[in-house]
C-alpha cells in the first residue's frame, strides 16, 4: 500500500487554507442571516453564510443538484444563478454574470 505524504510536503497550491486566496471575488460573512431561495418553482428560506459579487454559500434545501437553476433574495441582493457545488449540508451558488 503506497504511504501519503504529510501535509508539510505537499506544495503551497494544495493546502487547503490556501483556497480562499484563489477566489476571484472577496466573500462577505453573514451572521443570521436569511435569504429567500426559489429553486424548481417552490420557495424555500435558507441560511446565507457568506456571499461575494460572484456568488453565495446557503444550507442545502432538500435534495438540490449541481447545475440546477436558483433566486437568491436578501433585502438588496437578487440574483439569479446555478448550484455550483454541494458539502456538508450547504451549498454553493454561482451567479450569473
Amino acid at each position: 500500500m503506497k504511504r501519503l505524504s504529510s501535509l508539510e510536503t505537499l506544495g503551497l497550491w494544495a493546502r487547503s487554507h490556501r483556497w480562499a486566496d484563489l477566489r476571484r471575488f472577496p466573500r462577505n460573512e453573514a451572521d443570521d442571516v436569511f435569504a429567500g431561495l426559489t429553486i424548481r418553482g417552490r420557495n424555500h428560506i435558507v441560511r446565507l453564510y457568506n456571499w461575494s459579487a460572484g456568488g453565495a454559500c446557503i444550507d442545502l434545501p432538500g435534495s438540490a443538484k449541481l447545475g440546477e437553476r436558483v433566486h437568491l433574495v436578501c433585502g438588496k441582493l437578487r440574483r439569479h444563478g446555478r448550484v455550483a457545488w454541494l458539502a456538508s449540508g450547504r451549498a454553493g451558488v454561482e451567479f450569473d454574470s
